[in-house]
């Protein structure tokens, strides 16, 4: 008699699920992956991009907010933050309000290296903490590369607030839009 004493369906990646199953013939445990492609509609994700160096104006937070309500009105529920320069402040501070009025949208932080334990714990109560293994274990030099061409993956829209064809941010919009996914540059 077989006896299946595990199935759970474990996430791989944002679209591809693994299901692992547990099954015990004649005394011997013997383990089966199986790839299934995902059924139903998870979350639809959004990030952000934009230069470390963007100017900040009332003008374009207000944008900004606008554009972030509008998507979560079309079902976007997940949002992915960083922590490099004034846009991704923005849009983090901006989440962070947003969340006390939509308390079913999740904040994601995107870590490109690891923090201190004190930053580790402000962390944890605002956000969901996402720090993947290809960024973990790349250089320190390409972390925040591989952090952005993790992010345009993986996520189904980018806002971002790009001015000129050079830098991080720009190569991450330019890698998205080559991945398909919705651009909305609010410069």
């Amino acid at each position: 008699m077989v006896d299946v004493s595990d199935i759970r369906l474990a996430r791989i990646n944002w679209t591809t699920y693994r299901i692992v199953c547990s099954v015990n013939i004649h005394r011997h445990r013997a383990v089966f992956f199986v790839w299934a492609e995902r059924k139903v509609d998870l979350s639809k994700i959004c990030a952000f991009f934009g230069h470390r160096d963007t100017p900040y104006s009332v003008e374009l937070e207000n944008r900004l907010e606008q554009t972030v309500r509008q998507l979560i009105a079309e079902g976007y529920d997940e949002f992915w933050c960083c922590e490099q320069g004034t846009f991704d402040w923005m849009a983090r501070s901006l989440m962070l309000k947003l969340k006390k009025e939509f308390n079913y949208i999740t904040i994601c932080y995107i870590c490109a290296y690891r923090c201190s334990a004190s930053k580790f714990k402000w962390l944890e109560e605002h956000f969901d903490i996402i720090y993947p293994d290809e960024v973990a274990q790349c250089p320190p030099k390409s972390a925040i590369l591989r952090r952005n061409r993790y992010i345009a993956e993986n996520v189904d829209a980018v806002i971002c607030y790009i001015t000129h064809n050079s830098g991080g941010a720009y190569q991450a919009m330019q890698f998205a839009t080559r991945k398909g996914k919705i651009i909305i540059n609010l410069y």
